[in-house]
């Protein structure tokens, strides 16, 4: 007996191709998992979180400040490279004593010293 493309072949098994040529669902049982398997994929899905850890924050805009202003007529500046805390304080308030206002300044802001950073907000009194 000779056997067509479409009956049974070796071992009593069909093809997915019935004789009209539509494609029949076959059966298949799920993919298991070896122990090696599962420790890949964990460390796959552990590397895609951490990257997303590290990217997202750096896309989401960020405002600066974390709390608003409340003091009534105070301003804020922020520091431009070269800035220090006493050039800002002669530039913001020329009239008074630059000492007096470079430890308002840090009493604002909560400096521990007398280093700024370009980019940095500071209130000022």
């Amino acid at each position: 007996m000779v056997s067509s493309p479409c009956g049974p072949a070796k071992g009593g098994r069909r093809h997915g191709i019935t004789r009209a040529g539509a494609v029949r669902r076959v059966d298949r049982q799920p993919v298991r998992l070896t122990r090696r398997g599962r420790r890949i994929r964990g460390a796959l899905v552990s590397t895609a979180l951490a990257g997303a850890l590290v990217v997202l924050p750096a896309l989401v805009p960020s405002t600066g400040v974390a709390s608003p202003d409340r003091g009534v007529g105070r301003s804020h500046v922020v520091v431009r490279p070269g800035d220090s805390i006493w050039s800002v304080a002669v530039r913001h308030a020329p009239d008074r004593d630059p000492s007096v206002t470079v430890e308002e300044v840090r009493r604002l802001n909560h400096l521990p010293g007398y280093v700024v950073h370009p980019g940095q907000r500071l209130r000022l009194p």
